[in-house]
This record gives structure tokens, sequence and C-alpha cells, in this order.
């Protein structure tokens, strides 16, 4: 009699084992199709991320550029085969209406730049003697040029300034933006980040229950071999 009931709960526990053994292999497969769902919503919102910043990159580098050609101080569409060419075009303005105030040619300008002229008896010249200014005029076209640079100096500080205020704006439009969508990504986890952790605790559940199963299996199994054997006939010889 007790044979029998060790075989009946034999045949119970391997049904249990099976039972719980699918009911495991269910459970994780469910959370893994639940994971990557949330992996594939967590990359499609750092794309999202990414993309404002790239948004932000790229508009502080056209908000610069716009500044520096309303101040003129990029070297954008200049002649670089010119010795003025390298310069801004504010610094180009100011020494084009300085010649035009001194009333002499640009080249005048330049070589005063360059300092090509050298001082002399009768005021400044360049070696073949091509260009020669007095005392009085190479001193105004200094005072000239310490001005251009003065007017450039302002125009790229202005410029900076108003960069300066338009990437505040942007980084807190960019926070924002991307604060906008935490909170969205963060709605959208919520109720599969519980279903991951539900399916995650079942399964977790699962294996305790199945461990449990399998111990107590194997005992009974112990259990009836030894039964078996202490049934068997001896015929005398024990």
């Amino acid at each position: 009699m007790a044979f029998l009931m060790l075989l009946h709960e034999k045949m119970r526990l391997q049904r249990k084992v099976s039972r719980l053994t699918l009911k495991q292999a269910q459970a994780s497969s469910r959370k893994e199709r639940v994971t990557k769902q949330i992996e594939r919503i967590q990359k499609m919102y750092s794309k999202k991320e990414s993309q404002i910043s790239n948004m932000v990159k790229q508009g502080n580098s056209m908000f610069q550029l716009a500044l520096m050609q309303q101040f003129g101080i990029g070297s954008q569409g200049l002649n670089p085969m010119s010795f003025l060419g390298g310069a801004s075009m504010c610094a180009q303005q100011g020494y084009a209406a300085l010649a035009q105030e001194l009333n002499c040619g640009l080249n005048v300008i330049q070589a005063v730049l360059a300092g090509q002229l050298q001082k002399g008896k009768d005021g400044y010249a360049n070696k073949d003697g091509s260009i020669s200014i007095d005392e009085n005029q190479y001193q105004m076209i200094q005072a000239g040029i310490a001005q251009v640079h003065q007017m450039e100096g302002y125009q790229s500080y202005q410029a900076q300034m108003l960069q300066s205020q338009y990437q505040a704006n942007v980084s807190i439009w960019e926070e924002a933006m991307k604060a906008e969508l935490e909170a969205e990504q963060d709605e959208a986890l919520a109720p599969l980040q519980e279903q991951e952790e539900e399916w995650d605790l079942e399964s977790q559940s699962a294996e305790v229950q199945l461990q449990d199963a399998r111990a107590r299996l194997d005992a009974i199994k112990e259990a009836l071999k030894d039964g078996i054997k202490d049934s068997a006939p001896t015929f005398g010889l024990g």
C-alpha cells in the first residue's frame, strides 16, 4: 500500500515538474519580449535626443556664421591672394574708408600694415621708391589703422555677446526639450517595465517551486528503489 502511494506521488510530482517547467519557460519568454520592447523604445528616444543635440549644434554654427557676416568679422568671400584679403570685412571697409579720407591708395595702407616702409630724411618709403609719404601722413595712417583695429575688436565683442545670449537661450530650450522627451519615455516605459517585473517574479517563483518539486521527486524515486529492493524475494538467501 505504501509503495502504491509513493508511486502515485511520483506521478503527481512529475506532472508538477512538467507544468512548472512550461510555466517558467513561458514567463522567461514573455519577459524577454518585453525587455526587447523596452530596449527598442530606449533606442528610439536616444535617437531623438541625439537629433536635438545635432539641431542645437547646427543652429549654433549657422547663427555664428550669420553674426560674422552681419558684423563683417568673417573672412568668407575674401580674396586670399590679396594682402587685405585675409582681413575681416569690417577691417577692409575701415581701411578703404581710411584710404579715401587720406586721399591715398589702398596699396599705401597695405605697405604700412606690412611694415614695408622705411623711415628716411623726407618721410617713409618702400625699397623701390614706388610709395613715399611724409611723417604726418604716416602717423595719420597709423592712427587710422589703430582705430580700425579698435572698431574690429568692438564688433567682435558685440558678436560674441550676441552669440553667448543665443547659446544660453538655446541651452534652455535644449534642456526643456530633453526633459519633455525623458518624461514621454518614462510614460511609455512604465507599463512595460511593470510587465517585465511581473514576468520576472513569475519566472523566479516557478524556479523556486521547480527546485522543490524536483528535490521531492528525487526523494520519492530513491524511496521507490529502496521499496523495490525490500520487496524482492530472497529465496532464503538473505
